[in-house]
């Protein structure tokens, strides 16, 4: 029984709030006042960085967790070693091989490689098919695009 209201727990206070947090920042930094990004440099362009952000974000991620590793380097026992020595070495090998599994350096490299070349071209893309009411500087247009005008907007009032 309480095994399983501890397990039940876990998932909802921790992997619950993360996603409810997640899901906040998400609201309040891409949907609340994005009409006054539409009205700068048009709805196109920021649904282009907003799709293309996300979207490469999922691809480098994936990318990163499913590319296998190699196998971690292992400690060799020596000969002579004792036999508690044989033991530690053996349970930290075990260790190792258990809880990192591959080196995932690479895969870590490769999936954030993806993700900022992605993010910059969608970003370059929007930024060159932006169409507001008026010209405005590259800089404002980052900043039309990119910038957090929800959080800023609650930040003042509050």
């Amino acid at each position: 029984g309480y095994i399983y209201l501890d397990i039940i727990d876990n998932y909802l206070n921790n992997w619950g709030m993360v996603l409810i947090g997640t899901l906040e920042c998400f609201a309040v930094g891409w949907v609340y006042k994005i009409n006054d990004q539409y009205k700068k440099i048009g709805k196109l362009s920021v649904l282009l960085y907003n799709i293309g952000f996300v979207f490469f974000l999922l691809v480098g991620t994936i990318v990163a967790l499913a590319m296998p590793g190699d196998p971690p380097k292992l400690m060799e026992i020596p000969k002579g070693t004792i036999e508690e020595h044989k033991k530690l070495i053996e349970a930290a090998n075990a260790k190792l091989t258990d809880e990192y599994g591959a080196d995932q350096a690479e895969a870590l490299g490769i999936g954030l490689a993806i993700f900022f070349i992605g993010w910059i071209l969608s970003t370059c893309i929007a930024i060159v098919l932006s169409k507001g009411p008026e010209p405005i500087s590259f800089g404002s247009k980052l900043w039309a695009l990119m910038g957090w005008h929800g959080v800023d907007d609650l930040r003042t009032q509050a």
